[in-house]
């Protein structure tokens, strides 16, 4: 048994999904965030 089951964490898989998950949030929250900020862009 690893420590990411005995401490009912999830796999290491679940891990790194969540984490590309926050990276791909991230990304897209940063691209929004320029849309607004660029005064050129029309809403």
């Amino acid at each position: 048994m690893t420590v990411w089951t005995e401490s009912d964490l999830g796999a290491p898989g679940d891990l790194d999904r969540l984490q590309r998950r926050i990276t791909h949030l991230e990304q897209q929250l940063k691209d929004i965030k320029g849309e607004l900020n660029d005064p050129s862009q029309k809403l």
